[in-house]
Order: structure tokens, then sequence, then C-alpha cells
């Protein structure tokens, strides 16, 4: 389908009036538990399809264009760069790509700061197959803090038929923050994190879409955004979708397949989930952490999805015991077999397999040369909200971070990741407001930490240690994390085994506590022997959780990063980091930027 006709003249008015029809009568208007929700969502993407006949046209070529002034008024004169296409724009203005890479190569300079109302069209027949945007730049989020993404969407703003890919260390494809655009027909792939991310109170419709082979996930959705998600393809990312803070995103007719995990639900977050397909993922197809309580269906609003195939569960019910959550999953295809933790699953009597995944489409070729972040502008139309400072370092999507005034943390090697688990209370100061970081950490205290980081579900049954009375203060946090597959005691004979609260813990076991907790697994242990000098140190029984954690980037070594240090006492700041880096790399916390980051 071209995109130059439909804005042109009365052709545009007829095709746009035409599309509307389509969309009304195919039956678009969405069915689900929180109508009025998806209805606004779907309303305002079609108002602004009308609203396109007569907007300004910027015509741009990366391979025939010339950035000046006189060109990008038609496709025989067009512009080079998106870059200049959108300074010389008005708000509103459509900027129409021509096939080819949009790259810093080709003298882009990223990120791409989009305008109230502007519209990137490149070709959405093919999802923008050959409509390439490979790149990114730094830009300073109001919720979370320094951010290297692609393109920054405005209010009103639309993406149609591009290709988004990020490639830069911890990138992001398009950033929406306290937003509304329209995105169709594109796709998100190869970014290194993930291939949009949601927050703020962003409400954004993302329709028609694909989200392929991004390392950490398709879509992030955090704070207390909602989005309309519909009918879009989420394969072989990390997980699909993670779903956090307070957000109630609603997602209608996706297919979410071959991923780690299909939906990823934690925090307090509240997705809606209708007719999706949600198959062949390696563990588990939903997954609800923390008090997170996703809607599969209900009496009123049956849920239709296919839930079936996925590795390990199903759906997943992997929330805090004292939360006493139930997930409703009335009227859906699941595996009753794949169930764990409260469910009140009621079938909807399909019982049929849904068809295999097919082959993952391919990722788009890479520009030439290496990618350089541009710049750190600071996002238009975002303001900060008056009275929240922007936080240091980058805080957990959950609530308003909260500035935490740690005295002795400033310049320390681990100031982010200590100020962000401070912000969200997984980690506290001393009365005096200090931190001491280089201070050792005893297996009580870290049993205390991994309880608030995590607050895992019980997998195993519990285990009364012999020298933690029931009136010793870390008895309930030590419980619940050795219930959980966290840590486990030291043998003693023929009496209950020990737990040694007031030992001080060494690095090894920290990594290899949280390693059997998140279930990690194997990884590569010739890496391990690469990357560190002293790897001949480490004692045989962690070489497996020590290689599952180094695959997941979960290691952070200070002051010298080939150097492991597995029998060397923790610090308090080493906890934080390395903590935090599980947190990155489970959905639940945006990357930081650390030298001392352990990358495999």
């Amino acid at each position: 389908m071209s995109n130059q006709g439909f804005l042109k003249g009365r052709k545009a008015t007829r095709f746009v009036l035409s599309l509307l029809g389509l969309l009304l009568f195919a039956g678009s208007i969405p069915v689900v538990a929180n109508p009025q929700l998806a209805s606004s969502l779907l309303k305002a993407s079609q108002n602004r399809l009308i609203a396109q006949a007569g907007r300004q046209v910027l015509y741009v070529n990366p391979a025939t264009g010339l950035d000046s002034a006189e060109a990008g008024r038609s496709e025989t004169a067009p512009l080079r760069t998106v870059t200049f296409a959108i300074a010389q724009a008005q708000p509103g203005a459509v900027i129409q790509l021509a096939p080819g890479t949009y790259s810093a190569a080709s003298g882009e300079v990223f990120p791409f700061m989009l305008k109230q109302g502007m519209a990137i069209v490149g070709n959405e027949s093919n999802k923008g197959k050959d409509v390439l945007i490979n790149g990114g730049g730094r830009i300073i989020s109001p919720s979370f803090a320094g951010q290297n993404v692609s393109i920054l969407a405005a209010q009103d703003s639309e993406i149609r038929g591009v290709t988004v890919t990020n490639l830069l260390s911890r990138g992001t494809g398009l950033w929406i923050e306290s937003t509304n655009p329209a995105i169709a027909n594109s796709t998100f792939s190869g970014s290194i994190r993930e291939g949009v991310f949601i927050t703020g109170n962003a409400s954004p419709t993302i329709t028609d879409s694909q989200f392929v082979r991004n390392g950490g996930n398709g879509i992030s959705v955090a704070r207390g955004a909602t989005a309309l998600i519909r009918g879009n393809l989420f394969q072989a990312t990390g997980f699909g979708l993670a779903i956090g803070g307070t957000s109630t995103p609603v997602l209608e007719d996706n297919r979410i397949v071959q991923n780690k995990d299909g939906i990823f639900v934690s925090d307090s977050a509240r997705p809606t989930l209708r007719r999706n397909i949600i198959s062949d993922n390696e563990r588990d197809g939903v997954v609800a952490t923390s008090t997170a309580q996703p809607d599969l269906g209900t009496q009123a609003s049956p849920g239709n999805n296919i839930i079936r195939r996925n590795g390990q569960f199903d759906v997943d019910n992997a929330t805090a015991a004292s939360a006493a959550v139930t997930i409703d999953a009335v009227a859906n295809n699941i595996d009753p077999k794949k169930l764990f933790g409260k469910v009140n699953f009621v079938s909807n009597g399909d019982t049929s397999l849904p068809p295999s995944p097919g082959a993952t489409p391919s990722l788009p070729p890479s520009p030439t040369g290496t990618p350089t972040p541009t710049g750190t502008p600071t996002p238009t139309g975002t303001p900060t909200p008056t009275g929240t400072p922007t936080p240091t370092g980058t805080p957990t999507p959950t609530g308003t971070p909260t500035p935490v005034g740690l005295k002795d943390i400033r310049g320390h090697w681990a100031e982010g990741f200590i100020q962000a688990l401070a912000s969200s209370n997984v980690i506290n100061g001393f009365p005096d407001g200090t931190f001491k970081p280089d201070a050792p950490v005893t297996r009580a205290q870290f049993a205390a930490i991994m309880n608030k980081a995590y607050n895992p579900a019980a997998r195993k049954p519990a285990i009364e240690f012999s020298d933690v009375p029931t009136s010793y203060w870390a008895y309930q946090a030590i419980q619940t994390v050795a219930k959980g597959g966290f840590i486990a005691g030291y043998p003693n004979g023929t009496a209950a085994p020990l737990f040694k609260p007031e030992q001080k813990i060494p690095r090894v076991q920290i990594v290899v506590a949280i390693a059997n907790g998140l279930q990690y697994g194997e990884g590569d242990r010739a890496a391990v022997s690469r990357l560190f000098t002293d790897a001949s140190t480490i004692p045989s029984w962690a070489m497996i959780p020590v290689s599952g954690a180094l695959g997941r980037k979960v290691i952070v070594n200070n002051p010298t990063v080939s150097q492991f240090a597995p029998n060397r006492e923790a610090t308090r700041a080493e906890v934080a980091a390395i903590i935090y880096q599980s947190l990155v790399d489970s959905g639940r916390q945006p990357a930081l930027q650390s030298r001392f980051i352990v990358i495999p």
C-alpha cells in the first residue's frame, strides 16, 4: 500500500475515510474487561488517521536526498536525513521515508526527538522491512534517568511502517514517556535491551507490529502506564512483554511465541489479556511475581486466550504468599497440568493446540561501522513533574522515586546500584545517614535483602535451622528465601542443619544463591575460565551457577573486572550491584552503565 497517495488532496480523504470504515466494520472496537480504555485509545488513533490529509509532508531518501531548506517537498527532491526533516518540520508533519537505512553512516544524529503530532511513515505493507532505522543516543528520562534510545515519541505522534534497531549498549528502540503515540505495522528487532519502553502515564496504541530477537524484552511497561497492544507478534526475545509498576495495559490478539518467558508481570501491575496466543516459550507462558495480578478472563469477560506448549508452566502464579493473589483465567485454552499457584482456571472447551510458530523473522542488516551515541538531549514535551527531582541512578518501576540521601556513597563505584535499590526500599542505610558500602555482609543480612528484592514463592519445604530460633530478627526472611530455593544450610550431623547467620558471606555464595533461586542453570563454563584470571579458585560446586550468572550479566567485579575473587567477603556495595543486575535480567530494572559489569 503506498503512503504517498493518501497524503494528496481528495484521494487522501477518500482513502482515510474508507480505511476508517474498514477498521470499524472489521470489528476493531475491542471487547475487553476495560472497554472504555481500549475504545478511547483506538479512537485517538483513528482520529489521527482522519487528520492526516492536508498535513505538511517532507520526503526523505538516504541515497538520493540533500539536506537543504528547499528540499523535501517532493519524492523527486527529497531530504537526506530524518534528523534534518524533524528540525525543519512543523508539529503535526508527516515525514515520509523511502526504502533504505537511516543510521549514523547516512548522516543521522540520534535519538530522533519527535514533535507533537508528527508521523514517521515508511512502508506499512511489509512492516518496514526495507525502511531501517538503526542507531541510538542519550536522553534524560524523568522517571528512569539516562537512557539510550533510537526514537523518543511525542504526544499524538505516529510511527508506521519502519524497522527500528538500537545496537548500542543497553539500547531501546522506541521510548514512550507520558505520551500517547500510535505505532502500527512496524518491526522492532535486534535492540540490545527492548524494542519499546512505555513509562510514566503513557497511553500508546501499538498494533500489527513485530517484536523479534531483542536482547531483553519486546515491550517493557512501567510506572502507571496504560496501553492498547493488539495484533502484534513477539518472538525469540527475552520476555515477550515485561509489565511492572502499577501499569494496566490491555493485550489483545497478540502472538507471543518462542521467548524466554511469554509475559512477565511484576510489582502491582494489572494487565488484561484477551484472545492472545502464548505458546512455545522456553519457560513460562505467563508468570506473575510480587503482588501482580494479570486478568486472563472473568465470567463477565471471557479470556479466550490460548496458552499452551510452554516449557515449564502455562500460567505461573509466583506472587508473594502474603499477597494472597489468585489469578482469574476464565474461558481459556490452557493445559490444567501446567498451572502453578492459585489460578481460577475455567476451560472454554477448546483443547486444540495452536499452530507451530514457524521460522523467526530474520534481523535487518547492520549499518556500516559502529554506531556512536550522539549527545545527551533532554526530551521536550516530557517535563519532570513539579517537586520530583530527577533521581540519581535508575529506580525500580514502582511508584514515584524518592531521592535517597546516603551521605557516604557519592562518587562510589556502586553509587547508581545502591541509589536505585535504596529508592525502591530493597536496601536501607543506617540511622546516621550512611550506607557503609564497603562493610561486609552477614548471611542473615543477605537473606533479608534477598527477601525484599525477590519476595520469592515457596518451591521447597521449610527448613528449621538449629541456630536460627523463631525469635531471631531475620528468622522469617531466612525461611522465605530458603523455601524459595535461594539458600541452604550446613550439615550438622544428625541434628538440624546450621545456617550460620552471623557468618560473613563470601562473593561466591552470593552469586550461587541468586543463580539457584532464579534457576539460571548452567552457562558457558569456558567463558568463566576465559574472563576470570582467578577462575581456578572458584569451588567446583559453584561452577554451574556461576557460569549461569555470568551469561546473564549478573556478576559485577570491583576493582578489577577480570578477577572474580570468589572467596573474598562480599561488601554491601557488591551485594547491591549483583542483586541489581539480577533484577535487570528479570526485566524489573532498567540497565545501568558500569565498567565493572562482566560482559561475556
